[in-house]
């Protein structure tokens, strides 16, 4: 538990302040989301601070060369771990209130589901850390709901059925951090309409997560990282690689103490006063 918690002190300090706002990836097919999204704005600073490791180089590399992250019409089945990205609901609401309402999660608190998407441990040396688009016409253009570009654009690539894609998905969801707690730790729910230690939820999983804040320490996003059984299913959860964890999955861009975590129905304004008190130090 040490190690953990020292693990995520040591990749919050790496990260860059310098941040790019993304676009929320419960979008179009022809979107930018994906495990890659965001690297571009936020992955050079921390990175080139970072251990000077292989993975490390090639993540600038894949920033200085613009590229999308997404090895597009790789081989089904081709990859190393799982990425599991859960949005919380409130915020997610407050800048999506279409998508929001037609999802039917405008009145959770708590975590919800975005994707699960197959990852490479490490990125190719041309950069890419994700297959994308694995079967033949999956791109496709035009609006898609959420399951299907999921599906199309990240089931198409773990050699599972999509029937099997989907349980594996929703099983996931319900497994975590503990079984049948709904996928939300409780601590987060509790804190609704409040702020909550960074740490407090780091230390709510057993392993390392990326926690994505938005500019006023608001949470976005938290993408917890799980083995792959050979047969493609999801396996046990694992500390999330060095890319996610230098990347915008785990971003911080106003270098924030505190989480702050909106409650269903309610959009919260951050003012100059409650910044200053989430980033002080605990």
């Amino acid at each position: 538990k040490d190690g953990h918690k020292q693990k995520h002190a040591s990749y919050d300090r790496n990260k860059s302040s310098g941040h790019q706002q993304q676009q929320h990836h419960h979008s179009r097919a022809g979107g930018g989301s994906g495990v890659g999204d965001g690297l571009l704005g936020d992955m050079l600073g921390a990175a080139a601070r970072s251990a000077g490791s292989a993975v490390a180089r090639r993540a600038v590399a894949f920033a200085l060369s613009g590229g999308q992250g997404a090895a597009e019409g790789a081989k089904a089945g081709t990859f190393d771990l799982y990425l599991f990205a859960q949005s919380w609901a409130p915020r997610f609401c407050c800048s999506q209130r279409e998508k929001c309402e037609t999802q039917g999660i405008q009145n959770t608190n708590g975590l919800s589901t975005h994707g699960l998407w197959p990852s490479y441990q490490d990125p190719k040396p041309d950069g890419k850390t994700f297959p994308a688009f694995c079967q033949k016409g999956s791109k496709g253009s035009g609006e898609f709901d959420l399951a299907e570009h999921e599906w199309r654009k990240h089931g198409t690539c773990t050699g599972l059925s999509r029937d099997k894609y989907v349980e594996e998905e929703h099983r996931i969801a319900n497994s975590l951090p503990e079984p049948n707690q709904d996928g939300t730790p409780p601590a987060l729910k509790a804190a609704a309409g409040d702020a909550l230690e960074l740490k407090i939820v780091r230390e709510s999983y057993s392993n390392t997560v990326g926690i994505q804040l938005d500019d006023k320490c608001r949470l976005r996003e938290v993408t917890t990282c799980f083995a792959k059984f050979p047969d493609g299913r999801v396996g046990q959860q694992v500390d999330c690689p060095e890319h996610v964890l230098l990347g915008s999955r785990n971003s911080n861009p106003s270098e924030c103490s505190k989480v702050y975590l909106d409650k269903p129905g309610t959009c919260a304004s951050i003012s100059k006063a409650l910044l200053k008190s989430l980033r002080e130090a605990a």
